[in-house]
């Protein structure tokens, strides 16, 4: 979705394209230099810097309006000089009065007079531009025929064929001019402009460097190559271009959507907000500003202020679903079913528009869609993260060890590190070199230091582009290169559709296929990807021997476990934990949940919500249903340490569909509780059942939500047996294949 250049007198214009794979916005500036130079005070010598900050000398800038002579003008010998100030003011003024009729008629009295007066023909190409684009190119042209050196003349014809798209016409121009005045930094900016609309950003960007040596200050050139380097995943070598412009800038929404965009990409979400915040304050009816700052409102869980801004997307634009689309995210994080209820509906039509809306994956695998629906999703997700590369010829291993890298942006507060710690301290250095390729920012997590002290080979790229990540990784000589994260937030699998490594692996991040040939295998187990389901997946499917969840089983809590009474549960008779996020509980889950506390009295539901407004509305819904609110036990969200100890406290963990508990059944498990799970129809609905089969309690899988609840309900009403399945699972968990991490990483070596 592209919307055309937006003109900000006298500021440059731009253009705004929404880069719906990422959800959010991508701003270019198409910059351009005003009509005509300001008057400015000569300096002392005309061989001096011109005051107006272009970096050219005064005689090659506002010299050359002066009194001089044709030759210091950069006109041709003989070309009138001086004596034609007054009809060129008197011009000059018209078409700054919007007035451009009066203008032509003065640009061509002088031609009549003298018809090789550059800066007539000149100002007739200015005067016609508007509504005789041809005509304007052939007087600009002439212009530059009769004084081949000067500057203005250059810049102007330049200026219109860009702006008629005539970009490599633009370019030879601009060369040219150059040839005759290297160090013009507006010259050298707008052939940055030029070349990035032929594609070739590297030259763009050697153009702006350039413009930015001669002219340090130049706003222009900042905030293009700002912008480059944020399309180009720079945004940390980004943000010291563009923060200097705010003052300048301060009126230039795109600006600030640009800087938010930058921020928001590195993590920075406040500071993202405030930028967002700013444009929209400037244009507060964009739909695209709207939508950029409920997105970073969304990733900062602000989910009632994401939910207004989106809404206001939806009045400004009804046509934009991708903003639907977020709004069911949120209303399924704040339990509002009636909103729910009113957008679920049009997930039929967002899926037969998946090659034109191209919803992010990560949104629609906790929805009711089928394995091969989602399939088609993420392959159409895939095609805007650039072409795919030709895959390598396959040759043997040339190392003495396999060379495996990891690529991910969660070496922080996030749930991968749990789940990965310890399969890396495991990988047999004897047979494996492994390079843990980070990619995302730093905030004091503890697993950062062990994750680094596990891996032989720790890169921290927060900071460096996708060329840069891509040159590290092949300099790396990496043979097999896993992709932690896949369709996440921040991820870098854009980098994978480029071949850094001759074998590519999707693996734990993204729990379904990710739809692109780049990707040659996906490690899974035969529960969640079973043989006899081939149609889901586009990559060749690794079979571990049990589940294909990992865990840190170091991670258990020491000392004294917190009692119930200090948990909030006192006089519980029976407690159902349910601590997945509420963005995987639906109504359908929620309700068959309040009739199991209405067939268990005195039991309580134990949930873990944040949100005061979903904990508001899921007890109106408890009360809908019969059901005393006060018998939904809300906690918060605590630090790993201790929302692991929580877990024994419960008596068992009821599971959602249809998408399951992954890392939260991991971490019930290994704390003890059960887990009562139905076998969902796709990947993510399959995990439980994956972890229950491994850990030894089949028991706890049933087929359909009707067994899920009659055995939610008998477990409650007899004790002995849950006691029977609890002992099972605290004996015999520690050593069973979910938890044998040894063997779980011996079994993934055998594989790559």
């Amino acid at each position: 979705m592209v919307r055309e250049p937006a003109t900000l007198p006298p500021n440059p214009s731009w253009r705004l394209a929404h880069r719906g794979a990422a959800s959010r916005l991508s701003a270019w500036r198409a910059l351009e230099r005003v009509l005509t130079r300001t008057s400015v005070a000569p300096p002392a010598s005309r061989n001096g810097p011109c005051p107006c900050g272009s970096g050219q000398r005064y005689k090659h800038c506002h010299g050359l309006g002066g009194a001089a002579g044709p030759a210091q003008q950069g006109l041709p010998a003989g070309a009138p000089a001086a004596d034609a100030a007054p009809w060129r003011s008197q011009a000059l003024n018209a078409l700054q009065t919007g007035q451009p009729q009066a203008a032509e008629r003065l640009a061509r009295l002088r031609l009549a007079e003298a018809p090789e007066d550059a800066k007539a023909w000149l100002l007739l190409g200015l005067s016609l531009e508007a509504t005789q684009p041809q005509a304007a190119l052939d007087a600009l042209e002439h212009a530059w025929e009769c004084a081949p050196t000067n500057p203005e003349c250059c810049f102007e014809l330049a200026r219109l064929q860009h702006a008629t798209e005539r970009f490599a016409e633009a370019c030879a121009t601009l060369r040219a001019g150059l040839a005759h005045h290297p160090e013009d930094a507006l010259l050298l900016n707008n052939l940055g402009l030029a070349l990035r609309r032929l594609g070739d950003e590297e030259q763009a960007e050697s153009a702006w460097r350039q413009a930015l040596g001669v002219h340090p200050g130049l706003t222009q050139a900042r905030a293009n190559l700002g912008q480059l380097l944020v399309e180009t995943g720079r945004h940390a070598a980004a943000l010291p271009l563009l923060e200097p412009l705010a003052k300048e800038l301060a009126d230039a929404h795109e600006y600030w959507s640009s800087l938010g965009l930058a921020q928001a990409a590195l993590g920075r979400v406040e500071p993202a907000i405030e930028a967002f915040a700013q444009a929209l304050r400037i244009r507060p009816n964009d739909a695209k500003i709207n939508f950029n700052l409920g997105t970073a409102y969304l990733q900062g869980q602000q989910l009632e202020r994401a939910r207004t801004c989106l809404e206001a997307v939806h009045r400004l634009d009804p046509q934009d679903a991708k903003a639907e689309l977020l709004l069911l995210e949120i209303a399924q994080r704040l339990c509002d079913w009636e909103s729910y209820h009113r957008l679920i509906g049009k997930l039929p039509d967002w899926l037969e528009q998946a090659e034109s809306l191209r919803p992010s994956p990560h949104a629609m695998v906790t929805r009711p869609v089928s394995g091969p629906q989602m399939l088609h999703v993420a392959r159409a997700f895939g095609e805007t993260l650039g072409p795919l590369a030709a895959r390598p010829a396959r040759t043997p291993p040339a190392h003495a060890r396999l060379r495996l890298g990891y690529v991910t942006t969660t070496v922080r507060t996030h749930p991968m590190p749990p789940s990965i710690a310890e399969v890396l301290e495991r990988h047999d250095r004897s047979r494996v070199e492994v390079t843990m390729y980070s990619c995302g920012p730093e905030d004091g997590s503890p697993y950062r230091p062990r994750i680094a002290a596990a891996v032989e080979h720790f890169a921290d790229l927060q900071h460096a582009s996708n060329d840069e990540l891509i040159a590290r990784i092949r300099a790396d000589e990496i043979d097999v290169l896993i992709d932690l994260d896949g369709y996440t937030q921040f991820s870098r699998c854009a980098i994978f559709r480029r071949r850094p490594a001759p074998i590519q692996v999707n693996f734990l991040g993204f729990p379904s296929s990710l739809g692109a040939s780049c990707y040659d295998y996906a490690l899974v187990d035969r529960v969640t990807a079973p043989p006899e389901d081939p149609a889901c997946f586009s990559e060749r499917l690794l079979y571990l021997p049990h589940c294909y969840f990992p865990s840190d089983t170091r991670r258990r809590p020491a000392g004294p476990l917190p009692s119930r009474q200090e948990l909030g549960l006192a006089g519980a008779r029976f407690v159902y934990c349910a601590f997945n996020s509420t963005y995987k509980l639906t109504p359908a889950t929620f309700a068959l949940w309040m009739r199991i506390l209405q067939r268990v009295p005195d039991s309580v539901l134990w949930m873990q919500v944040g949100e005061a407004v979903a904990r508001e509305n899921l007890s109106r819904e408890a009360a809908t249903a019969g059901v005393d609110p006060k018998r939904l036990v809300f906690a918060g969200n605590a630090p790993l340490t201790e929302h692991l100890a929580r877990y024994p406290a419960a008596d068992l963990f009821l599971d959602t569909l249809p998408c399951n508990a992954h890392t939260t059944c991991n971490d019930a498990l290994l704390m003890g509780l059960p887990v009562l799970t139905c076998r969902g129809d796709t990947f993510v609905g399959r995990v439980a059942a994956s972890h229950l089969l491994a850990v030894g309690l089949p028991e706890l899988v049933t087929e359909d939500l009707a067994a899920y609840e009659a055995m939610a309900v008998r477990l409650a009403e007899a004790p002995e047996e849950l006691v029977a399945l609890r002992a099972r699972l605290i004996e015999q968990g520690p050593t069973s294949p979910l938890f044998d991490m040894a063997a779980y990483t011996r079994a993934m070596e055998a594989l790559l």
